[in-house]
């Protein structure tokens, strides 16, 4: 019963939407059948719930013979409700929603007065509202709309024409939703085949140039991602959106905002990667400005890749002492599944870069090699340890193992294949060399010219070092 929509659905409410919930299904409006309140009540008290059991739970009655047609008629019709019931709850989360369904039906009901009371508090609502994202600029030209029917039907002749403020309404949005997942589509080009053209793309691109939207952040902030992808060697542009972020990160959901910020690090990224090194530190604040706001945070939750990728540019910027502070506040927010892994394969790479190999091991023995996210860095970081410690001898047998898991792994791509293959194989030639400079000198210019390889500014740092 446990893989039932219902119960999944259910179990996925938090206690106080259970609670509530509950009283939803008692009120008359909603619900007037004593069956589903009671099914819903052995539903959320019960942790393995059973079907029969529930049947006789709803019916008051051992004695009652089980009907498993009546018993999937009455789960059904409390799936119904209960989707109504979240469908419910977030449209009260949004009081601009509510308003402007109240305007729709004070209209049809021809409540003008009314109507222009709960029109002018909405307005007023609107234009106080924090957040200037795409659906504020929808909401602007849906009461623009509202006003323009108005003067449709003849009941407010006296209000000004607002077709331009109608027209302008739709620009803006137009222009901010086009610019957003124009950007999307921009930094997803490499994943998606086939991805049609923007229409008038040239016109538009030609109208943000000569046009100013210093009142809409939005514009501003999408306009400067956009050449970041677009014209990625001018360094102006990421000066720009980090200073608009800055200045207008609180205009956005933690969502958007979240977005955003990710446009800014993948330009950090793409630097770093080209060997500009100074954009470590640039993506560092970037991750500290996440964290200080919280909008890293999805659910109040760290994803194990964010918090991954924050303490694997505090150690290359060799910042032991915040690291360490980072992974202790920080690991039980990240995402139950992924909790224990997290801490142990980041406290694992703290270690190694503090040169303390055994407690190194130690906990990489400790890693689940099966989670996605920890799987290969860890054998990768094994590699590296048994190279730091000198035991070639288990380092060659490791190879010889992780080699073969590599080359057999079907859910591995291509890319990732190399990127291993390539790393164990360097690693081998430089054990190999030993300390021949002339040779090792052939390798580091080898290792630059190949691609794809993980861990490479290691692989160089060991031939410097040798």
């Amino acid at each position: 019963m446990q893989n039932l929509r219902v119960v999944s659905l259910l179990n996925s409410l938090s206690k106080k939407e259970k609670i509530v919930f509950l009283q939803y299904l008692r009120s008359p409006f909603f619900n007037y059948t004593r069956r589903l309140i009671r099914l819903a009540e052995y539903l959320i008290k019960t942790q393995k719930p059973e079907k029969e059991k529930a049947f006789q739970y709803i019916h008051e009655t051992k004695k009652s013979k089980y009907d498993d047609l009546a018993m999937r008629h009455v789960m059904m019709r409390l799936l119904d409700l209960l989707k109504n019931f979240i469908a419910y709850q977030t449209l009260f989360e949004d009081k601009l929603v509510v308003n402007l369904y109240l305007l729709k039906g004070l209209r049809k009901k021809n409540q003008s007065y009314l109507h222009k009371e709960i029109l002018d508090s909405t307005q007023l609502l609107t234009e106080r509202s924090a957040l200037k994202d795409d659906t504020y600029y929808y909401y602007c030209y849906k009461l623009e709309l509202e006003k323009n029917t108005l003067q449709q039907i003849g009941r407010n002749r006296i209000m000004e024409p607002n077709l331009p403020s109608i027209l302008q309404s739709i620009n803006e949005l137009y222009l901010y939703t086009t610019l957003k997942y124009y950007c999307h589509t921009l930094n997803q080009k490499n994943v998606y085949a086939n991805i049609p053209e923007m229409l008038f793309k040239e016109e538009f691109l030609k109208h943000l140039k000569v046009n100013d939207y210093k009142h809409n952040p939005g514009i501003l902030i999408y306009h400067n991602i956009m050449l970041t992808l677009t014209d990625g060697e001018d360094e102006k542009h990421y000066t720009s959106l980090k200073a608009l972020l800055n200045k207008y990160v609180g205009n956005f959901s933690k969502e958007e905002a979240r977005e955003m910020y990710v446009f800014a690090q993948n330009f950090c990224i793409k630097q770093i990667n080209k060997g500009n090194s100074k954009y470590l530190k640039k993506i560092f604040e970037l991750y500290k400005t996440t964290l200080e706001t919280e909008i890293v945070f999805e659910n109040d939750c760290l994803s194990p890749q964010s918090f991954k990728n924050i303490v694997a540019t505090a150690l290359r910027l060799k910042k032991l002492d915040w690291c360490k502070k980072f992974i202790k506040n920080y690991h039980n927010r990240i995402i139950p599944e992924h909790k224990q892994n997290a801490y142990k394969y980041n406290m694992a790479r703290l270690f190694f870069y503090e040169k303390k190999y055994k407690n190194c091991l130690q906990l990489l023995q400790e890693v689940n090699y099966k989670d996605a996210f920890y799987g290969f860095d860890s054998k990768v970081l094994l590699l590296k340890t048994f190279y730091e410690q000198k035991d070639y001898e288990a380092l060659e047998h490791f190879i010889l193992s992780f080699w073969m898991f590599v080359k057999r792994n079907k859910h591995l791509s291509e890319t990732h294949k190399k990127s291993y293959l390539h790393l164990m194989s360097f690693i081998r030639k430089i054990v190999r060399i030993g300390g021949d400079k002339i040779k090792l000198k052939k390798i580091r210019e080898e290792i630059k010219n190949t691609q794809p390889i993980a861990d490479a500014n290691w692989l160089i740092e060991m031939i410097e070092v040798k």
